[in-house]
């Protein structure tokens, strides 16, 4: 991974626009897999090629151990409160939370410990710091969330937090419903970066090259750490979710779509079905295990496996 210097440089704001047309080639499989639920699944995310879990509405916490091949409800949870957010800073530690619960896993989610209440978002760069949103609070924990503190330095007074992301411990962003804010003190201080704008969703390679996206389409690239984004305009759907699978290689999902960038966020391509069709459903959040093969979660309880073919 990059060693990062950013301290001083994610004061400095910048943007450049590159506005790109969007290609349109029927060339994805698409299969739906069983989920046992009709409820809204929220988040997923796979901790290895072979194990990954997906947080739901109604307190659905599901697991694969077969690659996604099948999933499962994790046992010995009785929860009927949404979960919404899944982090694991580490192959063995792990971290869900919805707005009434959050749990945590110390062997790769085996077992799970209900810590208190939970959180609307959660971010941990490490096992031990977490950040979270509860409302229009943002929180810190430097002991493995056994206890938090509000956040404050943030140059508004009525802040709306809808999104966090932190890079390192110290190095990370806030996004809200009017600007994205910066901290490099691990959020002593925070400063409003006016590019990219409120963001839905971040999705960082390493501590240089991250992408940022919203539900108006727009897609924007830093890769200096956060200190300047580029806008690359690849869509006009309601986005959802980023994730980079590689250094060149980006999908971007939402209502009705999934688009994927081959060459690091300047041209994408809008992947339709076999058949030439768009994607039906709502994306709330994608994974890719590979930069060809990847999971989708919906809002009607789906768990979409995506094929896309080398050439």
């Amino acid at each position: 991974m990059k060693k990062i210097t950013a301290c001083l440089g994610l004061l400095c704001l910048g943007l450049m626009a590159c506005k790109e047309e969007v290609v349109f080639i029927p060339n994805l499989e698409v299969e739906n897999i069983s989920s046992g639920t009709s409820n809204t699944l929220w988040d997923i995310h796979f901790i290895d090629s072979q194990t990954g879990f997906i947080a739901g509405e109604g307190g659905v916490l599901l697991k694969t151990t077969n690659a996604g091949q099948s999933w499962s409800q994790v046992d010995g949870l009785i929860l009927a409160s949404r979960l919404n957010a899944i982090a694991f800073p580490s192959r063995d530690t792990g971290y869900i939370s919805g707005p009434d619960d959050f749990l945590k896993t110390f062997d790769g989610g085996e077992t799970w410990a209900l810590l208190g209440v939970g959180f609307d978002k959660i971010h941990f760069p490490d096992p031990n710091v977490g950040y979270a949103i509860r409302g229009e609070d943002v929180l810190k924990t430097t002991n493995s969330g056994q206890s938090w503190n509000v956040l404050h330095g943030f140059p508004i007074t009525a802040l709306q937090p809808i999104n966090i992301y932190f890079i390192t411990a110290d190095i990370g962003y806030v996004a809200d419903l009017i600007s994205l804010y910066a901290t490099a003190d691990g959020g002593t201080t925070w400063f409003a970066n006016a590019a990219p704008g409120w963001s839905t969703a971040f999705n960082f390679l390493d501590t240089l090259n991250g992408f940022a996206i919203n539900q108006n389409g727009r897609i924007s690239l830093t890769n200096d750490g956060g200190a300047n984004w580029y806008d690359s305009e690849g869509s006009d759907f309601f986005l959802r979710s980023v994730f980079a699978s590689s250094e060149s290689v980006v999908y971007v999902a939402g209502l009705n779509t999934l688009t994927v960038s081959t060459d690091g966020g300047n041209t994408w391509t809008h992947l339709r079905t076999q058949d030439g069709t768009s994607i039906a459903s709502d994306i709330y959040d994608i994974h890719f295990l590979d930069d060809l093969t990847g999971f989708g979660v919906t809002a009607s309880g789906e768990i979409l496996k995506f094929k896309r073919p080398e050439n």
